[in-house]
């Protein structure tokens, strides 16, 4: 064989070990199909509370009659369509499959301290717990943990965005609410 010809086959073997080495990300594993159950299951409208752990700092919302507001670490009005939302959407996330039940790897997914606890109450009662991750290898996906299981589970959606917010993120930033259907006429005043 020519030198040249050796040099090819070496530098295809190579970048055949390195395909390899890239697509094997350390504690992953691939998933297989969906496993069509839901992380959590409660009575959407039993929820009087929530509790949102990430990053060291707790944020509790509860329902005070007909609004939500903000109960720690200050008292606000919480942004109902916000609150609404994670409700409704804790309740449907759906697994699509297992990748890990080795409790040493928690923090690879980052459903540990490093994620979102969400724990969701109902009359006095916790209704469900569950950790949100880091995104998987596509935006629309995110690693997934009950509280108390080692199990990782991949779900869809980017589900961070619905559960790992800020305070200011939480808060009703409405100035005024009316009803739309009440409205007969808008005037501006502007300057004279």
């Amino acid at each position: 064989m020519r030198r040249s010809t050796l040099i090819l086959i070496a530098l295809l073997l190579l970048l055949g070990i390195a395909a390899y080495v890239v697509t094997q990300r350390p504690g992953e594993s691939s998933t297989s199909g969906s496993v069509g159950s839901m992380l959590a299951t409660y009575d959407s409208a039993r929820v009087d509370k929530l509790i949102f752990l990430s990053g060291g700092t707790a944020i509790t919302l509860e329902r005070d009659g007909d609004r939500w507001m903000i109960t720690a670490p200050a008292r606000h009005r919480a942004d109902p369509a916000a609150v609404d939302t994670a409700i409704a959407r804790g309740r449907r996330i759906e697994l699509k499959g297992l990748v890990s039940s080795n409790a040493a790897k928690r923090g690879v997914y980052h459903v540990d301290s490093t994620g979102t606890l969400v724990r969701v109450f109902g009359e006095g009662t916790e209704l469900a717990a569950f950790w949100i991750g880091r995104a998987g290898q596509r935006f629309d996906e995110a690693f997934v943990r009950r509280d108390g299981s080692d199990e990782v589970y991949e779900a869809e959606g980017p589900l961070s965005w619905f559960f790992s917010k800020t305070l200011p993120e939480w808060r009703d930033r409405a100035i005024v609410r009316a009803d739309r259907s009440r409205i007969t006429s808008v005037r501006y005043r502007y300057g004279d």
